[in-house]
């Protein structure tokens, strides 16, 4: 726990250095940026941004191990120095300070957080294959045709290159996975503000909405603390653009470079939130006004995606994998059009009807499959998917019901329903392509916390002896959530165990397996796919058609059509 607590500070402080340096480049190129700097932890989500896509490009030539940390530490500390020397380029105490309840609520997070983090990893695909492409990044510069070797190591999200860079694995202890500890911290701190700045009362959307969304993030994402896992920072990410875009309505700013770079940045960790980037494309149409920072905006995109696509070519000849429409380069590692192909059906039929032949899944019906879908969720996965697919109904009927009886607060719901149409858009895409839950929670959650939105501004309003009861009842509320998670995912037995450091991968049985000029090991069959981090290299099964390209492992591997 200690090793969790001293990794989520570094990382926090590394990236707010690298942020509150970008927003200052920023105000130099976007006039429309300026303005006082937003909440810490926004910057420190710009700096996520900034950080990792500067390890995808030193990856791009070096291992992710103690050298390419120290390079970015001394970026960081150059920044501090020459930023000290500027008024307000540090936060002030008043911006980091809680009220009391406040302050309590984020205490209990942390514990249930340090507490998760140091479980066992428990998502099946950090087995199957993000520790092994974890330990890739961090060996070996980009591998050429790494995906010949495993098809989802050429997935390719800048999310296992930030595990890699504070994965510590030099230090020849473990290879700690907490990076996710670290994010989800920063997440609810965010949240936590809006919190406080209800119950201060202002009871605005962006405030009540990010009050609603702290507690389920343990309740989605709990279990996933504990694994570099894709999807918890997709989810994180998409909620945090929801409560961002209601943030800045009225009063584009340095927000607004915030929200770009993290909507480009969506999709270099998981192609399923290709959805969010249209909050990107729309602060652009908005910055287009300006017709001399349109390069600048152009600029910043290309910087956010240019080491992710050079990633992807080197790992699988294509800048986008598995996208069989997109053309291969033409290198000799490319991977064969037909694995590809073969590739993004298993992933579509997967999200469906996992149990079931690929083949066969991918050839039902629309209607077919869905409805057989429907039928395998859960019930309250139904009522989650009922409450999403009925928020827009919702909305209208709130903001019917604010314009008959000519409430004043009429211009808050007005703000939801945008946001409400562009998160929409993504469940419906979601939902028509490959709707694993774990996919769609992005959306899913926003939709169901939107039209709670409206109604606890409402109930915010209620004056009882002087006071407004709603805020800190759902302050309680929440404090009393994260106690009863805390208490229910203690492990006892590890506790002192974990005390310093989290458990490490597991350790499974393998077994070596032929490639055309050479030997790795494959997973044994008692390991169900998994390789977790050791031994190395290892992938879930054989693939004897591949072969290396060189002597060194680094040389990478291609395999014939």
């Amino acid at each position: 726990m200690i090793s969790a607590i001293l990794i989520t500070l570094l990382f926090t402080v590394v990236c707010y250095l690298y942020g509150r340096g970008s927003l200052w480049l920023a105000h130099k190129g976007l006039s429309g940026s300026t303005g006082a700097a937003p909440h810490p932890a926004w910057v420190v989500l710009l700096g996520w941004v900034v950080v990792t896509s500067l390890a995808s490009l030193l990856s791009l030539v070096m291992p992710l191990s103690g050298a390419a940390l120290g390079l970015v530490l001394v970026g960081a500390l150059v920044i501090g120095v020459l930023g000290g020397k500027q008024s307000g380029f540090y936060p002030k105490w008043s911006e980091l300070q809680l009220p009391v309840l406040v302050g309590g609520v984020l205490l209990l997070a942390g514990l249930g957080i340090l507490e998760n983090a140091t479980h066992n990893s428990l998502n099946p695909d950090t087995g199957i294959y993000h520790a092994q492409a974890i330990r890739w990044i961090e060996s070996f510069a980009a591998v050429p045709g790494l995906g010949n070797l495993h098809g989802r190591f050429a997935f390719n999200s800048s999310w296992l290159v930030a595990n890699a860079l504070f994965s510590f694995a030099f230090l020849g202890l473990q290879s700690f996975h907490l990076l996710p500890a670290a994010l989800v911290f920063i997440t609810l701190w965010l949240f936590a503000g809006g919190l406080a700045g209800w119950l201060r009362g202002e009871a605005s959307p962006a405030n009540i909405l990010k009050a609603v969304l702290l507690p389920l993030v343990f309740y989605i994402l709990g279990a996933e603390i504990s694994s570099p896992g894709t999807d918890l920072p997709v989810i994180l990410l998409a909620w945090m653009l929801a409560a961002g875009w209601l943030e800045r309505r009225g009063k584009p700013g340095s927000l607004d470079v915030v929200l770009f770079a993290m909507s480009v940045f969506a999709i270099t960790l998981k192609l399923s939130a290709a959805p969010l980037l249209v909050f990107a494309l729309l602060i652009f149409i908005r910055g287009m006004r300006d017709k001399a920072a349109v390069g600048s905006w152009v600029v910043m995109g290309a910087l956010v995606l240019a080491p992710w696509l050079a990633r992807n070519i080197i790992y699988s000849g294509y800048p986008v994998y598995p996208v069989p429409g997109v053309p291969g380069l033409g290198f000799d590692w490319q991977i064969p059009r037909t694995d590809v192909l073969a590739e993004q059906r298993a992933v579509l039929a997967w999200g469906r009807l996992p149990r079931l032949d690929r083949e066969e899944v991918l050839a039902m019906p629309l209607a077919q499959w869905l409805r057989m879908w429907y039928q395998d969720i859960t019930l309250n996965r139904r009522l989650i998917l009922f409450a999403a697919a009925a928020a827009p109904l919702l909305m209208g009927v709130e903001y019917a019901w604010a314009s008959i009886t000519r409430r004043k607060d009429r211009d808050e719901i007005s703000a939801l329903l945008p946001l409400t149409a562009l998160v929409y858009l993504g469940f419906v895409y979601w939902l028509l392509t490959a709707p694993d839950f774990r996919f769609g929670y992005g959306y899913l959650i926003v939709l169901f916390a939107l039209p709670l939105v409206y109604p606890l501004g409402i109930l915010s309003q209620v004056n009882i002896m002087g006071m407004k009861p709603m805020p800190v009842l759902a302050a309680l509320a929440i404090a009393g959530y994260q106690a009863l998670f805390l208490a229910q995912s203690f492990e006892a037995k590890s506790f002192t165990q974990r005390l310093v450091m989290p458990l490490a991968y597991r350790v499974l049985p393998s077994e070596p397996c032929e490639i055309v000029n050479g030997t790795v090991l494959c997973a044994a069959e008692e390991a169900w796919t998994e390789c977790w981090y050791d031994p190395f290299p290892c992938i879930p099964q054989p693939n004897p058609a591949v072969e290396r390209r060189g002597n060194d492992w680094g040389d990478g591997f291609r395999k014939g059509d």
